[in-house]
């Protein structure tokens, strides 16, 4: 890059390249950071049935089939509403039960 005989575009591709390489291990460092493998199961929200937009809200069930026992779960003080092309990712059971493990712990 410093050489005084690379070209511009040849210094304009490194960086592209640079760029392109930031971005993968930034990925790989979120990958790390949740435990996310490539056996992690991905799920893609689909569109809603009818054709206005709509948000899924992300419910919790309390060990119940009655809709009126079920709570909505909240993140930092927020409701979770997903929409839809949000991609929903399952960790491994095995790294799934750990976290959770080291997580009961705290």
């Amino acid at each position: 890059m410093r050489n005084p005989s690379t070209t511009q575009p040849a210094r304009e591709e490194t960086l592209q390249l640079k760029s392109q390489l930031d971005q993968a291990i930034a990925c790989l460092q979120m990958c790390e950071r949740y435990q996310i493998s490539l056996n992690a199961k991905v799920i893609e929200i689909p569109p809603p049935n009818n054709s206005c937009l709509s948000q899924y809200h992300l419910m919790d069930d309390c060990g119940s089939i009655e809709r009126d026992c079920w709570t909505e779960v909240e993140a930092n003080g927020k409701f979770i509403a997903v929409l839809p092309k949000t991609l929903l990712i399952q960790r491994d059971a095995g790294v799934l039960s750990s976290t959770a493990k080291s997580n009961s712990k705290e």
